[in-house]
């Protein structure tokens, strides 16, 4: 069985305004894809109802270090009231979303994703050993290099998201 750890818990952003909701979804995409992961998307919900549209997607992509690890960094992101408005542009009118976007971030390093390492009672006594005595001082490495992914696309989306600001 994996062991998961969890590095970051709950980082959350707020936006409440004007946004390009695909465009947004592509900027989410491509920060990932920045970092080397691989995206993949759990789950997609919309409901239309008389303020607006709620959209709620929830990504789940990883990157695999080695056979043994593996970083996952779990996205929801919730679009609620969400409304068509025409605007002018550059002396166009552009097509854009209003309403309130909330994004929760939580980043995990997987250890033994392939479950190799459980299957008899010596190779897991083996493995505690060698994570206990031989490999414990390397874990900081990858909490440190997970959660600056995490904060990079978190980042990077918030400055995305503040270029709607007027």
């Amino acid at each position: 069985m994996a062991e998961k750890n969890l590095i970051v818990e709950g980082l959350e952003l707020k936006y409440r305004g004007m946004f390009e909701a695909e465009l947004l979804l592509k900027t989410v995409d491509k920060y990932f894809e920045e970092r080397g992961y691989i995206k993949f998307e759990k789950r997609r919900h919309e409901t239309t109802h008389e303020s607006g549209r709620d959209l709620t997607i929830e990504l789940r992509p990883y990157k695999n270090i080695t056979d043994y690890e593996q970083y996952t960094i779990n996205l929801m992101i919730y679009l609620t009231n969400v409304k068509d408005v025409e605007v002018v542009k550059h002396n166009r009118k552009a097509k854009l979303q209003e309403g309130e976007v909330r994004m929760l971030f939580d980043a995990w390093v997987i250890t033994e994703y392939e479950g190799r390492w459980v299957q008899k009672p010596w190779h897991y006594l083996a493995r505690m050993l060698f994570k206990r005595f031989i490999h414990p001082l390397d874990f900081g490495k990858h909490e440190g290099a997970v959660s600056s992914d995490c904060h990079y696309v978190y980042n990077n989306i918030k400055s995305y998201l503040n270029l709607y600001k007027v």
